[in-house]
Order: structure tokens, then sequence, then C-alpha cells
């Protein structure tokens, strides 16, 4: 390595490796710009409205014993996870 001053740097291995660590810093920067932009973009056909999650077509919607709710899930985890 050459110095503003015109010295040299000798030392074994001196500016080594530094081209493939500013190429890796970049390539890390272009991912995080490419993954802000699709972030920032919204899908195609998005009404901005909420949507009922699972979307999945059923004949009817279900009962109120059968509806699926954050508490009913956990109680059904749970039992699950303690086995018979």
């Amino acid at each position: 390595m050459v110095h503003d001053d015109g010295r040299t740097d000798r030392r074994p291995g001196a500016g080594r490796g530094t081209r493939a660590a500013k190429e890796r810093f970049e390539q890390q920067g272009e991912r995080t710009e490419l993954v802000r932009r699709d972030l920032a973009v919204e899908p195609d056909g998005a009404t901005g409205k909420p949507v009922r999650l699972p979307l999945v077509d059923c004949v009817h919607a279900a009962s109120p014993e059968e509806e699926l709710e954050p508490a009913r899930v956990s109680d059904l985890l749970l039992a699950q996870e303690a086995g018979p």
C-alpha cells in the first residue's frame, strides 16, 4: 500500500482483502435498498382494505363453537403439546 507521503506498507498481507470487503459491503447496501423498495411498493391488486384471513372459499361461515379465536387456538396447541 502506498501512502499519500510516498511511504509503502511492507507488512505481510497489508492491503489484502480490502476489495472483497468493500464489494461485500456494497452488495449488502444494494440488497438493503432492494428490500426497502420492495416493501414500499403495494402488491398488484391491493385495495387498501383489510383482508379477513385465511382466504379460503367456504360454503358457509364457521359456527361460533367452531370459530378459531386466539384463546381457542392457544388451548388446542397446549392440548397437542401435552399429548394424550
